[in-house]
């Protein structure tokens, strides 16, 4: 079973190379996408593509690198849509839910780490929600110890199914890696398809109640 999913998913993800311009100095960024849209429209990670000049991909069964247009991307989530004009019919991954994993579910990832093209590990779901701290980033991973390494990022998680349940975004360590729930990565795509982000900010601050508040207040 876990071979017949790796034979299905593997066609749809890509392999992505950004040309980033630091300090004068033109650097290449590689990381990993999946193709969701017949059209030509690819998920993967907004710090694979930040501040690129170029981006290619490499999609399996297709002579060669394609030019690829970023739609847009959105740092909050980690998130970037790029369109792609394929010369020919594509493979497109299934799409699943996140809202339905459980900790301790088998899923897959698959990706590019270190350039390994199609590179699958197999793992299960290890915690859901997760926070990890960083700042202006909506922290909601879902952990997991399939492996995600340098390359990987951008790769999606699948489901025993062959559905994917979340686009992989980074590592920490051997056997902890952290992955965009699906949900939230295929509402942030109809937004970047549709003229960009659009979130509601409340400006609120929270702070102890502590006793000089309680005798303020007389509760």
């Amino acid at each position: 079973r876990v071979i017949e999913i790796a034979q299905r998913v593997k066609p749809s993800v890509v392999h992505v190379e950004a040309i980033v311009k630091v300090n004068a100095r033109r650097n290449e960024v590689t990381g990993s996408g999946v193709i969701v849209g017949a059209d030509g429209r690819i998920l993967t990670n907004h710090h694979v593509v930040e501040k690129a000049e170029k981006v290619t991909v490499t999609v399996p069964g297709v002579k060669g690198k394609i030019p690829a247009r970023i739609v847009g991307t959105d740092k909050q989530t980690d998130l970037a849509l790029l369109r792609i004009e394929p010369p020919q019919s594509i493979a497109v991954a299934a799409l699943g839910t996140s809202a339905d994993l459980q900790v301790g579910q088998w899923v897959m990832a698959v990706g590019n780490p270190y350039g390994l093209d199609g590179t699958v590990s197999l793992g299960i779901v290890s915690a859901k929600g997760r926070n990890l701290g960083i700042p202006d980033l909506i922290n909601d991973f879902i952990q997991t110890d399939a492996m995600i390494d340098r390359g990987s990022s951008g790769g999606p998680l699948v489901d025993l199914d062959g559905r994917v349940v979340g686009i992989n975004s980074r590592g920490q360590g051997r056997g902890i890696g952290f992955t965009i729930p699906v949900d939230t990565a295929l509402d942030v795509m109809r937004q970047l398809d549709n003229d960009g982000i659009e979130r509601g900010w409340l400006g609120v601050t929270i702070q102890p109640f502590d006793r000089e508040l309680a005798a303020y207040f007389g509760v």
